[in-house]
């Protein structure tokens, strides 16, 4: 994987957040309003038919009120409860107790009509109170017609509703991320053209540091001019980090068997300025190993590894370099990195201090090259140090 795809990785990554928490607050939203016109329709639709039902049982009310009126006058001539096929019906009295019921559940005579456990009741109070009746209630079994109808148009409305919040949803999701990727590739712009732009530069100055190190200059003139070569060296990686950032895909790898000790050997005298700066202590032990990769890919790999080592060593520290048969380490004596801070470290602007300065990239280079080639990392940090192992097969 090359840097490049590493970060159009993390950004795809970023984005797929971004999208995926935008979408869950949309359609959670979305689906909330939903369901509060839906279970509003569904009660509008049940009172619309209570409505209807009421107006249907106090036809089938004043009947059975007739059918009571002759029941109390012939009373004591029959004493069989006027019933009827469509309905069930009992009278209770102004205490509410019963005073005949064929109703299968206890009624509630304070509502004029309602539907529970599938029955609807209808309470009525007659004008005669005829045997003691205050209430007369009828009950009819609910057919849920109007449940399958009001359920049948729920479905069609969520149907239509989701189908048009996704296609909104797309185009405002759409809409919503333009200013970020707009914002991303200026950044992605601004950094080709400053990579382009400070080739030249630094070739030029590390070109006449070159010529001027050959000739006899005395002391402070060559500490100044040490500086500015350490200077240029510092720009001079920075300037390689962003081109493997932005160019890396472009860049056809060229592998080889590379002799890991002469390398690190190598770029660890390339880093010497620096490390004399700081006053670092160096060295390298180990026996000849071999790696079957990109030689300017494994030496950006190890150029970052030590440019960190250097970076959050401490003043007068030490940097051991020890190379083995299928892994090098790299050790530095520094403060170490915060337990909080380990599963981080890789990520891309992540930094383990951040009174250090740095952009955060180096370590998500490694990273990148590592997995690239397939390569193993193991770090272990504590208050005396860091040091990170690279195996391979």
């Amino acid at each position: 994987m090359s840097a490049l795809k590493s970060w159009d990785t993390s950004l795809q990554i970023r984005e797929k957040r971004t999208l995926l928490y935008f979408g869950v607050l949309y359609f959670s939203l979305s689906l909330a309003i939903l369901s509060l016109f839906s279970i509003g329709y569904f009660f509008n639709a049940k009172d619309a038919m209570l409505q209807n039902m009421r107006l249907e049982l106090n036809v089938k009310a004043n009947t059975q009120v007739e059918a009571l009126r002759k029941f109390h006058i012939d009373f004591d001539k029959t004493r069989l409860y006027p019933r009827n096929d469509e309905f069930n019906s009992g009278i209770f009295d102004a205490d509410g107790v019963e005073i005949f019921s064929l109703l299968k559940t206890t009624p509630e005579l304070f509502k004029i009509i309602y539907l529970k456990n599938g029955l609807i009741h209808y309470i009525k109070e007659p004008q005669s109170h005829y045997l003691g009746t205050k209430y007369l209630v009828l009950e009819v079994e609910d057919d849920g017609l109007w449940r399958d109808k009001a359920l049948k148009y729920i479905a069609y409305f969520w149907s239509i509703s989701l189908f048009i919040l996704g296609v909104g949803g797309y185009f405002l999701l759409k809409l919503f991320l333009k200013p970020m990727k707009e914002a991303i590739a200026l950044l992605d712009r601004f950094i080709k053209d400053t990579t382009h732009e400070l080739n030249t530069p630094i070739n030029a100055i590390l070109t006449n540091i070159e010529m001027l190190e050959d000739e006899s200059l005395d002391k402070s003139v060559e500490q100044k001019l040490n500086r500015i070569k350490i200077g240029a060296m510092t720009v001079a990686n920075l300037y390689q980090d962003l081109t493997y950032l932005t160019l890396g895909h472009k860049i056809a790898s060229s592998d080889e068997r590379v002799e890991m000790y002469e390398l690190l050997k190598e770029r660890l005298e390339y880093v010497k300025p620096m490390c004399d700066s700081k006053r670092l202590k160096t060295s390298i032990k180990g026996d000849e190993s071999f790696l079957f990769i990109d030689r300017k890919k494994i030496s950006k790999l190890v150029d970052n590894l030590l440019s960190n080592a250097i970076k959050y060593n401490k003043v007068g520290g030490e940097i051991n370099i020890r190379v083995f048969k299928n892994h090098f380490q790299i050790c530095d004596s520094g403060r170490g990195i915060d337990p909080d801070k380990l599963k981080d470290i890789f990520k891309r602007y992540s930094r383990a201090n951040s009174s250090v300065g740095g952009f955060g990239i180096g370590l998500s280079i490694v990273s990148a090259i590592a997995k690239e080639y397939g390569l193993e990392m193991e770090l272990n940090s504590t208050k005396e140090g860091t040091c990170i192992d690279i195996f391979w097969d």
